[in-house]
């Protein structure tokens, strides 16, 4: 349980240094730009976050064949036409 407050803690930490820099921000940058970065930025984290606790198979398998999609396969005798 403590490491639960500690985590809520942290959050409130960087959720407000975050907020207090994007609001100085708004001033100078597109609104959409500052969203943008802060939605990748939080990919990013919990993207490696969720890496690092679980390792590769721990994704789903899905996202894996994620890169092998469409434009690695060859096309078909039909679809050459």
């Amino acid at each position: 349980m403590k490491a639960g407050y500690v985590a809520a803690g942290a959050c409130v930490l960087i959720w407000g240094a975050n907020y207090s820099v994007a609001k100085r921000a708004l001033q100078e940058i597109d609104p959409l730009a500052i969203a943008f970065t802060r939605a990748a930025a939080g990919v990013l984290f919990f993207g490696l976050f969720l890496l690092a606790r679980r390792g590769w198979r721990g994704l789903p398998p899905g996202l894996l064949r994620a890169g092998t999609g469409s434009g690695s396969r060859r096309p078909r005798s039909r679809e050459m036409c």
